[in-house]
């Protein structure tokens, strides 16, 4: 019976207890799957479990006391039970040749351990295992593993969605929009609720999770750029020239500079560098139009414009939601997407949406889990 993809489970046997527990962290980290452990020096439950044989993977150290990781190979590659994945912390070559002529379908040195890579190194174990056990005429294996589809895509999804989102998403891009609000104390939050609008009207667009995250790290930091405006111009209160507003039209140039060298699964830059951009190409810096925006640039864009229009600014007062929901309205089409007006406009009549302000919107996690569970 094909298992469910939620339910990979991993038998680690190594003799290290720090090793075994940085492995589950890793696997935690990028699976959120059941992993059963057991400690290698216990050759009684590892021969229990080998003997149940009832793992889709088995992470194997070599060097063992007792019994040898080789030892434990030969036997597991023998009866055809799983998959065998080498991790030890020799480099010698000929270990890794003889353990793959034993039957072992992957190999990772302990130094060059990650989330990434052991994701890497499973996914590709696996797809080793399928074409043998497909070339052997073993269908219970291929049955067994039926349903572990592509698993370094969806353990390094989960991974960036989970982990990173909350390492990057929390605090690094809180540090970064934080830089901004510190120079503009009049749009203080302004970030963070674009970003809770934002994801909101992406959520009711049924977006997927993934790119509803790339929105939510967008929205947290959209403003970056403006880390090169004067203060003076930012904060005057007595509105810009018009040499002082091109100076304020460079910020998502500057913006798409500092973020374009980010290694991220999703565009980033692009969406920072497009949010200003409109759908008859009136807008800057790129003067793009249409689909050549982002469509996570055009739902940033009405989240910026009712936010911005809703809230106070130090040349004028709040113009109030309800102008700021008919200016989209009204230019719905020609500057807005429609769908991604329509989906706002649900957001605020149909779900009653409302802007977190105060100690509440200082918490990013918050934007992302509110977004998901209003709807």
């Amino acid at each position: 019976m094909a298992k469910d993809e939620k339910n990979l489970k991993i038998l680690i046997c190594d003799d290290d207890p720090q090793d075994r527990k940085l492995i589950r962290t890793y696997l935690q980290m990028i699976a959120g799957r059941d992993v059963i452990t057991l400690e290698a020096g216990q050759t009684a439950e590892i021969q229990e479990a080998i003997d149940a044989g009832e793992f889709d993977i088995i992470l194997m150290d070599l060097r063992m006391p007792d019994k040898s990781g080789a030892d434990w190979l030969q036997e597991i590659a023998e009866k055809q039970l799983a998959p065998v994945v080498i991790l030890t912390g020799y480099g010698d070559e000929d270990i890794v040749v003889e353990s793959l002529q034993q039957g072992a379908v992957g190999y990772l040195p302990k130094r060059r351990l990650s989330a990434e890579s052991l994701a890497n190194t499973i996914d590709d174990a696996i797809e080793k295992w399928r074409g043998l056990m497909l070339s052997r005429g073993n269908f219970d294996q291929l049955e067994r593993l039926a349903s572990v589809d592509s698993v370094t895509g969806e353990l390094i999804r989960q991974k960036f969605l989970k982990t990173l989102c909350k390492t990057i998403g929390c605090e690094t891009m809180e540090a970064l929009a934080t830089i901004v609000e510190f120079r503009d104390p009049y749009t203080a939050g302004h970030q963070q609720r674009v970003t809770q609008l934002a994801c909101a009207i992406a959520k009711t667009m049924a977006r997927p999770e993934d790119e509803i995250t790339g929105i939510y790290l967008a929205g947290l930091i959209h403003d970056i750029g403006k880390v090169s405006v004067p203060s003076e111009i930012l904060c005057n209160p007595s509105g810009l020239s018009a040499d002082e507003f091109n100076i304020v039209k460079m910020h998502p140039t500057v913006g798409y500079e500092v973020l374009k060298g980010l290694e991220l699964p999703w565009p980033i830059a692009q969406i920072v560098h497009q949010h200003h951009e409109r759908l008859d190409g009136s807008g800057y810096p790129l003067g793009l139009s249409g689909g050549g925006i982002l469509l996570e640039a055009r739902i940033l864009a009405v989240a910026d414009v009712v936010e911005a229009m809703a809230s106070h600014r130090p040349y004028r007062a709040s113009l109030g939601l309800e102008h700021a929901l008919s200016e989209i309205v009204k230019h719905k089409g020609r500057l807005y997407d429609p769908d991604v007006v329509d989906a706002c406009l649900r957001v605020f009549r149909e779900q009653a949406f409302e802007f977190q302000r105060g100690s509440e919107e200082l918490s990013p996690g918050r934007i992302l889990m509110s977004s998901t569970t209003q709807m």
